[in-house]
């Protein structure tokens, strides 16, 4: 496979991914200004990176599709299995030529120590749009030309350079048809036609049984004072599916922005041969289904539900997503951040953070949008200045907002009605 002692053959390369199990092969170079954001953190995971091949393995679509939850878990979680085995022969192989390196699978196991920040160490979207295996769609799902949105993406890192390295398709073939079914039959308006995202509705609900909603069960659990409590707060069904992802492989509670799309070359064909029998047969079922969603009470996905989504039923519950310092705080603001209770608001806040970390923020909402940039910008509508500790078990609720302005560890200067309106935002 090699071509000489530093550099080796891409196409001897992806014919050994390919034939271990991928079923699509780009290869980037560590350099590329596209991974800048990046670089960083895989040359933590593997200081030698030179390569990344990046990898798609094919998901059949009517597993995803099926009404049966268990069905698309079984299909998630073994694909999950299959590229981890695929990775590790690959890298076998790589081994005996004198190539390092490491595999990064996607999904879980993470780093659990970054909790609630970023996890992984490569994100795998971005690098899939770079090594030519697709561009993002209306979904925020990564649309491969010929699978669609049908594609499970891992990566290896390795420590040689190759012949010949891919670069993104054209934007303009991007294979998102705009068809907005996504939209459609999202059950919580996380996805919009505006190409806007809600990560904190998508989040909250499909993630119940995965980090934060998993964090929140936990906190019903202990803070039930016997079983009869548990079982006010957490019903009998969502308990056996607890244990079930638990047991068998952490499921999840939507993905119909993956069944429905009719991306990629076999599903275009399908969905353009008659438009109106697709929408029957695939969109119409996930739009109908009668289910519980979990949102948070006073959130967009809350709205949502209420008004569009009157044949589902609303579990309102935590996501669990706790900030451990204020620079997490800073940093997930534009993540938890609500449009629909910010309506009406325009209004500048300066943070102050003091004690363990000494950092200064401004936080602008106008326009239902939120800018958080460093140090202190323009004039101050409220000033927030907050011992950092205090702060952190306000947030959680271990502390009284009262308690720590009597005792200065808070101190709030203007309109409280805007500190309120603020807080509205982030009802997380």
């Amino acid at each position: 496979m090699k071509q000489d002692n530093a550099i080796i053959d891409s196409v001897q390369l992806k014919e050994l991914c390919m034939k271990h199990g991928a079923d699509d092969v780009g290869i980037v170079d560590i350099g590329r200004p596209a991974l800048s954001d990046q670089r960083n953190d895989i040359l933590y995971a593997f200081p030698q990176a030179k390569t990344l091949v990046c990898m798609v393995r094919r998901i059949n679509p009517e597993s995803i599709r099926t009404p049966v939850s268990y069905i698309k878990d079984t299909e998630f979680n073994y694909q999950r299995r299959e590229i981890i085995a695929i990775s590790r022969q690959i890298l076998s192989d790589l081994d005996l030529e004198g190539v390092k390196g490491v595999a990064e699978c996607g999904n879980f196991p993470m780093d659990a120590s970054k909790w609630p920040g970023k996890m992984w160490y490569v994100s795998l979207k971005p690098l899939a749009i770079e090594s030519g295996l697709g561009q993002m769609g209306i979904n925020r799902n990564i649309l491969h030309p010929v699978f669609g949105s049908f594609v499970y993406i891992f990566a290896l890192i390795i420590d040689k350079e190759v012949t010949q390295y891919d670069h993104p398709i054209d934007v303009h073939d991007n294979p998102c048809l705009k068809c907005n079914l996504c939209v459609t039959v999202c059950p919580t308006g996380a996805i919009s036609q505006t190409d806007e995202f809600s990560f904190v509705s998508c989040f909250t609900h499909n993630y119940r049984e995965k980090l934060g909603g998993f964090s929140d069960w936990i906190k019903n659990l202990s803070e039930s004072r016997n079983s009869k409590e548990y079982r006010k707060r957490v019903s009998d069904q969502e308990t056996i599916s607890m244990w079930q992802s638990l047991s068998f492989g952490a499921g999840t509670k939507c993905d119909f922005c993956v069944a429905v799309c009719p991306a990629g070359l076999k599903q275009e064909i399908i969905f353009k041969e008659n438009r109106k029998d697709y929408f029957s047969t695939v969109a119409k079922p996930l739009q109908d289904r009668k289910e519980k969603v979990f949102v948070i009470a006073g959130s967009d996905a809350d709205y949502y539900v209420r008004s569009k989504q009157s044949k589902r039923h609303i579990q309102y519950v935590s996501n669990g997503i706790r900030p451990n310092s204020a620079a997490g705080f800073l940093w997930a603001l534009p993540l938890l951040f609500q449009k629909y209770p910010a309506k009406d608001l325009s209004a500048t806040y300066h943070f102050t953070f003091t004690g363990d970390e000494n950092i200064k923020a401004t936080v602008s909402i106008n326009g239902q949008s939120i800018k958080v940039v460093d140090g202190h910008e323009g004039k101050a509508d409220v000033s927030i200045i907050a011992d950092t500790a205090t702060w952190l078990k306000f947030l959680v609720k271990e502390q009284s907002m009262l308690l720590a302005i009597l005792t200065r560890k808070i101190t709030i200067k203007g309109p409280i009605k805007l500190m309120k309106a603020f807080s509205r935002c982030f009802p997380a």
